[in-house]
């Protein structure tokens, strides 16, 4: 058994010489890693903490061994200026640029579904389609044209194609049915959420910088008269930018929001006042009050708002509760990366 796939090699590469004398490239055989196609998630979509991780608890799961790297793929990927460019020239550079991404979303398919069947789950032929209907919902539930371009704009900024998207819905839609049952909703959770779709609202601009220094000098640049959305759309490291830093109205308790910044936009005085710099996980932000937008005047008490809060607060807990399965299943992996530029991804990945 041991020696199977050398021979299998050796036929590949007696079957390639013939190709090659013949000519008929286009027929020569392929042979390339036998690896599940993989997706995913961090997108806002699901979230997932960091690489690695070596608990013993559940049982670890190794990945296949790559194939020997003298087997090369020769299919063409791509051409340029009328050369074939092969995936096998391509392989190294997406390793380290991709890798340890690709890695990852393979790691948590495959944990996924293997803690999804011991449990005694299936996936009945609807789950993922309904997965996609709850995340137009979560968009806008109102306006579903609306939320369809918003979907569409997280697709590209993340670059979901068909394959990474399909797998992120399959892999929601089990993560959602193991949690089900550990859902609960507190008074705190539905205060939010009624605050964030019937409470009064701020709309303002944000610019996020990674350093305090660039923070202080876009400060400056404001003092002296430059545009706040113009400096948003030119420096702004917020998926924001594009719109001049506009976000969409806030409400004080609206959890989708960092903290630190709606502390800062509520206390603004008024539309027009701007904030000094203020620290985010991802860099520092200063922000310029837009609007002021008052509550909807409706009550909790009505049975459709009701209803409503029920299903928007049900659904964050599941997402809180589903992010923090993906991670513990994430981290009981044992990952050993056999393709250099892969290794090379993965151990720049995860954290010291």
């Amino acid at each position: 058994m041991a020696d199977r796939p050398a021979r299998r090699s050796d036929r590949v590469n007696r079957r390639s010489q013939r190709g090659q004398r013949s000519g008929d490239t286009a027929r020569m055989p392929i042979s390339f890693p036998r690896r599940r196609p993989r997706p995913a998630a961090p997108l806002a979509l699901v979230a997932v903490a960091a690489l690695g991780g070596c608990a013993s608890d559940p049982a670890p799961v190794l990945l296949e061994d790559i194939p020997p790297a003298t087997v090369v793929d020769a299919r063409p990927a791509a051409f340029i200026d009328g050369m074939s460019v092969p995936w096998g020239a391509l392989r190294p550079t997406l390793g380290e640029i991709a890798g340890a991404d690709a890695l990852r979303e393979e790691v948590l398919d495959r944990r996924i579904a293997a803690a999804f069947a011991e449990r005694g789950f299936t996936l009945t032929g609807g789950a993922e389609a309904a997965e996609r209907r709850r995340l137009l919902e979560s968009l806008d539930a109102d306006d579903t044209d609306r939320a369809i371009r918003m979907l569409d704009e997280i697709r590209r900024q993340e670059r979901l194609g068909p394959h990474r998207f399909r797998m992120l819905m399959r892999r929601n839609a089990m993560l959602r049915a193991m949690i089900e049952d550990a859902v609960e909703v507190d008074e705190a959770l539905l205060a939010s959420v009624f605050d964030a779709r019937h409470g009064p609202k701020r709309q303002a601009r944000l610019l996020v910088v990674p350093t305090l220094d660039d923070a202080l000098e876009v400060a400056a640049a404001l003092e002296a008269g430059a545009r706040f959305a113009d400096l948003a759309t030119e420096r702004s490291t917020d998926t924001s930018a594009p719109r001049g830093g506009l976000l969409e109205p806030m409400a004080r308790l609206d959890a989708s929001y960092p903290e630190a910044l709606r502390s800062a936009v509520f206390a603004l005085d008024a539309p027009g006042a701007r904030s000094g710099p203020i620290r985010l996980d991802r860099g520092y932000a200063l922000v310029r009050l837009e609007a002021e937008l008052p509550a909807s005047g409706r009550g909790r008490d009505e049975p459709e708002v009701a209803a409503e809060i029920l299903r928007i607060a049900r659904a964050r807990r599941e997402r809180v509760l589903m992010d923090r399965l993906a991670n513990e299943l994430l981290q009981g992996a044992v990952v050993r990366p056999i393709d250099e530029h892969l290794e090379f991804a993965w151990k720049a990945a995860r954290p010291r």
